[in-house]
């Protein structure tokens, strides 16, 4: 029996999440998200269809609310829901890739969170093309609604923060949405096969 999961794109359409202008380029975290949850669907689709059942809360740049995404995730009756995000700080001046990742309950969504958080800072350290220090920042709890919202195993991560010029520049290529994805969907299936 395939597992199934429930991808989520966090923002879209009418929120658009962390917005930073930056001398060099403007990053719209719905667009970021975005792109990660489709090539993490895609990745899943070419790899492990045969024990993975990806699902996504958006295709397109629409709007959904959280009500709906978790009512998405919880009517599909997924496995795992894993909620994907950009992060922002008031206060700048670290430099580097920080990953941070959110579960509600101790057992059983921390260790899907360290998982995924594992996976992603794996990843980013194995990467030759990877030119920033990463910074694995931490597993935390957290009381979000799409956490609290979902009945299954369910995880937050934020991929990186926008508001560090260098950090929104990686994050906005194709190829770092692209390898974020294809890790995403390796964390996943580990975690599945542990």
């Amino acid at each position: 029996m395939r597992t199934k999961i429930m991808l989520d794109a966090g923002h879209g359409g009418k929120a658009s999440g962390t917005v930073h202008q930056h001398p060099t380029i403007k990053v719209v975290e719905k667009e970021i998200n975005l792109k990660i949850a489709l090539y993490a669907r895609r990745y899943i689709k070419q790899n492990f269809l045969d024990t993975i059942t990806p699902y996504i809360t958006r295709l397109h740049d629409d709007t959904v609310s959280l009500r709906r995404r978790c009512e998405m995730a919880n009517l599909k009756d997924v496995q795992l829901f894993l909620s994907i995000h950009c992060n922002s700080r008031p206060q700048r001046g670290k430099h580097g890739v920080e990953i941070e990742t959110f579960y509600q309950l101790e057992v059983p969504d921390k260790p899907f969170a360290l998982r995924i958080q594992d996976t992603l800072v794996e990843g980013l350290r194995e990467s030759v093309w990877v030119e920033t220090p990463i910074i694995y920042r931490r597993v935390a709890e957290a009381n979000f609604y799409v956490l609290r919202n979902t009945f299954m195993t369910s995880a937050l991560v934020e991929c990186g923060f926008l508001c560090d010029e260098e950090e929104a520049l990686f994050l906005s290529k194709e190829r770092t949405q692209r390898q974020y994805g294809k890790w995403i969907a390796k964390g996943i299936y580990s975690f599945l096969n542990d």
